[in-house]
């Protein structure tokens, strides 16, 4: 034994250890040592341990497992401790894989491996680790990006994948340092004064700058008219605005009337609910950027080399002047860019071209995007970093913006309510003590008395039960005679009826 190179350890029958594994290992030890078949098997009974003699022994009883060969000891235990499974069975628990939230890309991908093993795929094997990949992985923008792909292999697949995991990676990264610079120079002044504002983001579209989640309930601010209900039932879809004779908002919440503050690509009329989504959640960091004077600046290689960037959400693609372009990247040629771009006060830009770029977030990163830049005749101090760069190297962008305030106007109104709990508690009446109550008429008023309205027979009950319990609360008093009146109008509502002068 001590001429021996190498160790190896005994088999743990109890924690149930891959079997396999092991006999592949120990005859790996038999070959490093030149172990001659004659002693292979008395060195394996040494070596594995007292268990898996244990188990051989019952085995193979009557038979003395010392005269038996070490490739008749290996066929007897693998039948034991490996027994052949069906095909179809170890196929389906390999195609039920899913990853897992606490497992890595390349984690899901070793376990898809491993299950292939005992599959039999065969020549399929490469298209079955491939598809399972793409069925299997959480992450649905990495499987978009996947189906979008043309003559994909295993391997392109693999690298794909953990290259986007990559990148969400140090999205979050990124998303943490917005939340610290955000935390660290918005005041609680400037939070207060963006919850309740609006201003208009894209062509003729509002956006909401206090609301960080898009919404859910329909009773938020109408982008078509400007008031507070379920805009998808707002007859000013169909209206022609005033100011830009285009369809779908008023005047009142026109982008023309009120200007822009972003650089937006020319949209057609109707926009997604993705592109609403966009709108609602860039306003807040344009928000950050309009109560405090300093930008949020990104620098990253642009074909190897620097290029400091203002992230602007505003902006619907990357942009640079071409200035900044002649200067860096005086060899490259632009291509044809056919889309109109339009600036801040509304005015179309005169867009030159586009080039496609390599562009890295840093010198150490090895992910290379290959990605489209937009160059103007128009002078602009920083590149833009648009929304076109930011759904690829930072997919989570929208999320990370979006968290960044909170609805400090119904965080007030919460409070309000619970400071002055009694008056806003519905199921108590109050009346005003010590106070009365002077109406002034003209000179020649003459009293009225009006005649009652016919109320339908179907509410008769309920408006007569709702008399009497405002009687009973003391909101209303009986009288015998009064020289004016005026009718009760019943006004309907979906829990019960209101009852109106």
């Amino acid at each position: 034994m001590a001429n021996l190179v190498g160790s190896i350890e005994q088999f743990d029958e109890k924690n149930k250890g891959d079997f396999v594994s092991y006999m592949e290992r120990m005859e790996q030890f038999f070959l490093i040592n030149d172990s001659l078949s004659t002693k292979q098997s008395a060195l394996f009974i040494t070596l594995a341990g007292p268990q898996v003699y244990s188990t051989l022994k019952n085995l193979i009883a009557p038979e003395d497992p010392t005269k038996k060969s070490f490739k008749e000891i290996k066929e007897a235990l693998l039948k034991h401790y490996a027994p052949t499974k069906s095909e179809t069975a170890e196929r389906f628990e390999f195609y039920k894989a899913t990853q897992n939230p606490e497992q890595s890309v390349s984690q899901f991908i070793m376990h898809i491996r491993k299950l292939a093993n005992s599959c039999n795929f065969g020549s399929f094997l490469d298209q079955a680790l491939r598809d399972k990949l793409v069925c299997g992985i959480s992450s649905e923008q990495t499987q978009r990006r996947l189906l979008c792909e043309k003559d994909l292999t295993f391997s392109k697949a693999c690298q794909m994948a953990i290259a986007i995991e990559s990148a969400e990676n140090q999205a979050k990264a990124l998303k943490g340092g917005l939340v610290e610079k955000v935390t660290d120079h918005v005041s609680e002044s400037s939070r207060r004064s963006v919850s309740s504002q609006w201003r208009p983001k894209g062509r003729g579209q509002p956006s909401m700058s206090s609301t960080s989640q898009p919404r859910q309930s329909g009773r938020g601010k109408c982008r078509h008219c400007g008031r507070f209900h379920d805009e998808s039932r707002c007859r000013a879809r169909d209206w022609k605005c005033f100011t830009c004779n285009r369809q779908g908002h008023t005047s009142v919440v026109c982008w023309k009337k009120n200007g822009v503050k972003c650089v937006n690509e020319e949209e057609q009329e109707t926009s997604t609910e993705e592109d609403e989504i966009n709108k609602i959640s860039t306003l807040v960091c344009n928000n950050v950027k309009s109560v405090n004077s300093s930008v949020l600046l990104k620098e990253m290689l642009v074909n190897d080399k620097p290029v400091l960037m203002e992230v602007d959400t505003g902006a619907s693609v990357t942009v640079m002047s071409s200035e900044k372009f002649n200067k860096l990247f005086p060899l490259l040629t632009l291509a044809e860019h056919k889309a109109k771009l339009r600036g801040v006060s509304g005015q179309e830009l005169n867009v030159l071209g586009q080039v496609i770029v390599d562009v890295k977030l840093s010198s150490q990163d090895k992910n290379v995007f290959r990605l489209p830049l937009i160059i103007i005749d128009n002078e602009c101090r920083y590149t833009l970093l648009g929304r076109s760069w930011l759904d690829i190297l930072y997919p989570d962008w929208k999320n990370c913006i979006a968290n960044i305030n909170p609805n400090v106007s119904e965080l007030y109104v919460e409070r309000f309510k619970k400071d002055f709990n009694t008056v806003f508690d519905v199921d108590r009446l109050s009346f005003i003590k010590d106070v009365r109550v002077k109406l002034v008429l003209k000179e020649n008023a003459v009293p009225i008395f009006h005649a009652p309205y016919r109320i339908p027979y179907s509410i008769k009950e309920a408006v007569e039960m709702e008399l009497k319990e405002m009687l009973e609360s003391g909101v209303l008093e009986k009288t015998k005679y009064s020289e004016w009146a005026s009718p009760i109008v019943v006004v309907p509502r979906k829990s019960k009826g209101r009852n109106a002068v």
